[in-house]
């Protein structure tokens, strides 16, 4: 398998999809509490788009942090993580290039566009927020 966790750069992420502000309020809050991030944000390895975690990854920007932890992953291995459109996107379908090509652009997707499905258990983790 072809994954890791690092503590990567944030400013070296790229968003594909928009966050809810009412999501961010609550993961602020939460993270704030908990002085902490318990779960990496789900990258391409690669080109370095976020995959999942994009509240996670605007919540840490907008407090000021300098780096995020990250699940890097192979993304283009199906037998590591797939992705589907959700209901809720007017989409019929969706692809991974597609995902990766809106990452790279200056445009990203309605917030909730895509579902990512990791094909294994990521355990939690504990990095405090000064790190």
């Amino acid at each position: 398998m072809t994954y890791r966790i690092e503590i990567v750069p944030i400013d070296s992420l790229h968003s594909h999809e928009q966050v809810i502000p009412e999501r961010i309020a609550k993961v602020t809050e939460i993270i704030n509490r908990e002085q902490c991030v318990d779960i990496p944000v789900v990258v391409d390895e690669e080109s370095r788009v976020i995959l999942d975690g994009h509240h996670r990854y605007n919540t840490l920007k907008n407090l000021g942090a300098k780096k995020v932890p990250a699940l890097l992953i192979n993304y283009f291995d199906d037998s590591l993580i797939t992705v589907e459109a959700r209901p809720e996107s007017g989409l019929a379908s969706i692809t991974k290039k597609e995902i990766i090509d809106m990452g790279l652009s200056d445009k990203v997707f309605k917030p909730k566009t895509t579902r990512h499905k990791l094909k294994f258990t990521v355990e939690k983790i504990n990095v405090p927020l000064a790190d």
